[in-house]
């Protein structure tokens, strides 16, 4: 009879080196690491607890908006006393585990992937704790169950949702990082006009852009994307509406023929998607480092004819959610309810719900005068109609569109434009609306602009 082979004793799974070559990462590109991995990995899956305290102090200066180098984690680490244990020239040996960040992503997933491992293991051992009680076989089998669905990152990071913390410590922290009034937060449109209006945009934010056909939504949207590429971010554009090569063609008039460079821009390969998968390539844009995701359009995911308004809240519920999870701030194009070309939409006109502006933080919506008898119809409104965590200050202005580019200048000779005025400011003051051009009950009196006679 053959010898029964030795049980093998089970080692507890990790990899120092990943996790050494993450903590490298961080500190040779700081919060642009952050911006990828954030998401991938937490303090509590690194196994070495020198790596764990490490993460958690790098975490706190990320928050804080401030970058995790040698410089800011030493004095962090220094003011928490772990200075001692973690040293400088520990940190300076980090950097040499890593030439590059290239595979920053990848070095978080083998992390993440270690920690599921050792929480599998320990779920296991627990379990056959459960065999030696008394219990039944099918309370055996529920709690067997119920334990292992808590080993997963998904399982880790709903527990977090029970956590509860003191508001001063983010109260001061605020106030530290207070940017003077008028400054933008965040990311610029590269339009002032509209950086007046939203003050920019941050991670998390959720931002409807909308008007009827053809009046500027995704003009609007795309232009805002170019900047922001040409200040270098990068961005996600996910659209149902237009093939590969008719994006290209947008953005190459947009250009004039001139390259944005590789890796500025991305975009969705198929056209195939449900919103849930939208939030799969938006979690697949932050690990590309991207800085926004632009979404054209809500409505391509709403398929229900019955229930139209609930399917369309449930799915700007899951993009809101998707720009907290994964701190990115995301524009969504939407359409408004059929209405006269001539009328001004609001913030009612929304297609299918109200419930749209309730979930966003901001809303803006476009308009422009598509009318034969258009005395400029390359003039496009912009309105703000909600601004959640800005004042309000600005609420309306006008672009002027230079073919696909949308320029702040009316590009009409001075004498026109000025013509135009007078004759729209004398129809505001009759109240002719037709000739004014203009829905005199969405707006003030603050928004009538009277020359001095």
């Amino acid at each position: 009879m053959a010898e029964p082979k030795p049980q093998k004793k089970f080692e507890t799974p990790y990899n120092d080196d990943a996790e050494k070559a993450v903590l490298g990462c961080i500190l040779i590109s700081g919060n642009e690491v952050f911006k990828k991995i954030g998401h991938i990995v937490r303090a509590d899956d690194f196994h070495e607890k020198i790596h764990k305290v490490f993460f958690e102090h790098a975490q706190k200066l990320y928050d804080a908006g401030v970058e995790p180098d040698l410089l800011t984690m030493s004095d962090a680490l220094r003011q928490s006393g772990w200075d001692l244990n973690i040293s400088a020239s520990w940190m300076t040996e980090l950097t040499n585990y890593v030439p590059t960040t290239v595979g920053a992503v990848n070095y978080a997933k083998i992390v993440a992937k270690y920690a599921t491992a050792r929480r599998i293991l320990t779920a296991s051992r627990d379990i056959a704790q459960l065999t030696q009680e008394d219990i039944t076989i099918d309370e055996l089998v529920s709690k067997a169950e119920t334990r292992l669905k808590g080993v997963t990152q998904a399982a880790v990071q709903a527990e977090s949702k029970f956590e509860i913390v003191d508001l001063q410590p983010y109260m001061t922290q605020a106030r530290e990082h207070r940017e003077p009034e008028g400054t933008i937060k965040g990311l610029s449109t590269g339009l002032k006009k509209v950086d007046d209006m939203t003050q920019g945009f941050v991670p998390g934010e959720l931002l409807i852009i909308s008007g009827q056909t053809s009046h500027g939504k995704t003009q609007l949207s795309n232009n805002i994307m170019l900047s922001v590429a040409k200040n270098d971010h990068k961005v996600m554009f996910i659209t149902m509406e237009m093939t590969k090569q008719e994006t290209a063609d947008r953005f190459n008039m947009l250009t004039k023929d001139e390259d944005i460079g590789e890796g500025k821009i991305y975009l969705n390969m198929r056209a195939d998607l449900a919103y849930t998968d939208v939030t799969k390539l938006i979690e697949k844009a932050k690990e590309k480092g991207c800085d926004m995701v632009v979404i054209d359009h809500l409505h391509y995911f709403s398929r229900s004819v019955e229930n139209a308004t609930q399917e369309v809240s449930k799915i700007v519920k899951e993009f809101k959610g998707a720009a907290i999870q994964y701190e990115i701030p995301i524009i969504l194009i939407c359409h408004v309810r059929k209405m006269a070309p001539k009328k001004h939409p609001t913030i009612e006109d929304l297609r299918d719900s109200t419930l749209i502006a309730q979930d966003a933080d901001m809303v803006l919506m476009v308009w422009r005068d598509e009318s034969p008898t258009a005395t400029n119809p390359n003039e496009v409104e912009v309105t703000l109609w909600k601004n959640r965590n800005r004042q309000k200050k600005h609420r309306r202005d006008f672009l002027y569109a230079e073919g696909m580019k949308l320029v702040e200048t009316d590009p009409r000779p001075t004498d026109q434009k000025e013509r135009a005025r007078l004759a729209a400011n004398t129809a505001r003051i009759t109240g002719d609306k037709e000739l004014a051009d203009i829905d005199l009950e969405a707006f003030g009196e603050d928004d009538i602009d009277i020359p001095d006679w």
